[in-house]
């Protein structure tokens, strides 16, 4: 689990890949990583809460599994340059 807001605004974060090493993310965790371009979650993730990504403005690729459980609020289409969603 990490908690809410653990990377908030690391402006030095440019990726992110947690493939088969977290289950949870909570509240706004790497909102306003303005360098963060890319995000890799497995697919066994349990929980992805609210505003997890807000504010990642250069963020280009976006990987979430095809089982992940994920809050409707955790992704809003802003985030993510084009409006979609990997």
């Amino acid at each position: 689990v990490y908690k809410r807001q653990s990377f908030s605004g690391c402006t030095s974060l440019k990726t992110v890949d947690f493939r088969g090493t977290v289950k949870r993310l909570q509240y706004e965790c790497f909102r306003n990583c303005t360098a963060l371009e890319s995000f890799t979650l497995p697919a066994d993730i349990t929980k992805i809460e609210g505003s997890l990504l807000r504010g990642c403005t250069a963020l280009t690729s976006l990987t979430i599994g095809e089982n992940a459980v994920v809050s409707p609020s955790a992704m809003i289409r802003e985030d993510v340059k084009g409006g979609e969603r990997a």
